[in-house]
């Protein structure tokens, strides 16, 4: 029998395997969807940018890269090293996205 812990897992892995058909089935609407967000709600809106950074940071320490997620490694370590210079964040501590 499936308890808690397993069935949350199993839920959030099928949201985020859903989260990719969607964001492969828009790579040409990539610029309208980023639009919605601009224009959703704000509390959405910190939490999707909160999303993305989160995503760049574990993309930047990425050890599994080939021709297919080389540049997203590279672009992403340079993110995350502009705003640790940039005193936004540290090496192990994102920028604050609090839920409000």
């Amino acid at each position: 029998m499936e308890d808690y812990r397993e069935r949350q897992d199993r839920e959030m892995k099928e949201q985020y395997d859903g989260m990719v058909r969607l964001a492969m089935g828009l790579s040409s609407a990539q610029k309208q969807v980023a639009k919605m967000v601009v224009h959703d709600h704000p509390t959405r809106q910190q939490q999707v940018v909160a999303l993305a950074l989160h995503i760049v940071w574990e993309m930047a320490e990425n050890v599994f890269v080939d021709g297919r997620n080389e540049n997203a490694v590279n672009t992403a370590q340079k993110v995350k090293r502009y705003l640790i210079e940039e005193g936004i964040a540290s090496q192990y501590f994102l920028p604050g996205m609090p839920f409000v």
